[in-house]
């Protein structure tokens, strides 16, 4: 199966900027989503703000702090990020 990895808006290839293991809640996914992937910024475009963790569905293992989302991703789940 290929899958198109691309954001359906910006063209960016969310999984190189990781920014695909993400679950939203139903009720934003009516607002925003007509079909493909998209990043988080063009996500926030969609549905006129910017994501918060209430947004996000508790569906482990995605919307978990792992190596396969973007800072930004990480942010709007409200996964603080201790520096090294």
């Amino acid at each position: 199966m290929d899958v198109d990895w691309n954001c359906v808006d910006c063209k960016i290839n969310v999984s190189d900027i990781k920014e695909y293991a993400y679950i939203v809640k139903d009720e934003i996914w009516p607002i925003a989503f007509n079909g493909g992937m998209l990043c988080i910024g063009c996500l926030e475009n969609r549905i006129g703000r910017k994501l918060t963790p209430n947004d996000f569905d508790p569906v482990p293992p995605l919307n978990m702090m792992n190596n396969c989302q973007s800072d930004r991703l990480l942010d709007r789940l409200g996964v603080v990020k201790i520096q090294e």
